[in-house]
């Protein structure tokens, strides 16, 4: 009874076996995406880079997700200590992708000395230190204040080009 039993079950498998040979692969259909599988995502992210002079960057956020060509992160915030000064950026959302910064949202560069700059959307190029906004900007100081259209701010010259502007100027101070 127990052969009859263990030949009958070897027949069962033999013949699945033989069944799953001959079926055609099933595999499921990547759907076409843009957006991407994060590699890694981080929460309460902090980034330090120290130098013998001190820390000359640091940056904080809520969240950051690394991609295989770009990095995100949410409600980011950068202090960057230049030439006397202490910069400031802060942003919603980052994405940084070939060393362009991309500062969405409630976004805004603030410097040590009282200047500050608000728009809806900086993009940050960070090799030549530029600050480029095609949206509608404030930029402020202890003595102005200038709404504009769009900027393109260069860091590294200390110069400031924009379109339609407006500004107030107090000049009693």
């Amino acid at each position: 009874m127990a052969v009859r039993f263990l030949v009958f079950f070897a027949a069962i498998i033999l013949v699945a076996i033989i069944y799953l040979a001959f079926q055609k692969p099933h595999f499921i259909k990547k759907e076409s995406s843009k957006e991407q599988v994060p590699l890694f995502e981080f929460i309460d992210v902090s980034n330090y880079n120290i130098t013998k002079e001190g820390i000359e960057l640091y940056v904080k956020a809520k969240k950051a997700v690394k991609f295989t060509d770009y990095d995100k992160m949410y409600n980011v915030e950068a202090k960057m200590k230049r030439k006397g000064f202490i910069e400031s950026l802060r942003a919603d959302i980052a994405t940084l992708k070939d060393k362009v910064l991309d500062l969405e949202g409630d976004t805004r560069y603030e410097r040590s000395d009282g200047v500050t700059l608000k728009s809806k959307k900086i993009q940050y190029l960070m090799q030549s230190r530029v600050l480029i906004s095609k949206a509608p900007f404030v930029l402020s100081d202890k003595n102005s204040i200038v709404y504009g259209d769009s900027f393109v701010y260069d860091i590294k010259k200390g110069t400031i080009s924009a379109k339609k502007i407006k500004s107030v100027i107090d000049t009693e101070y």
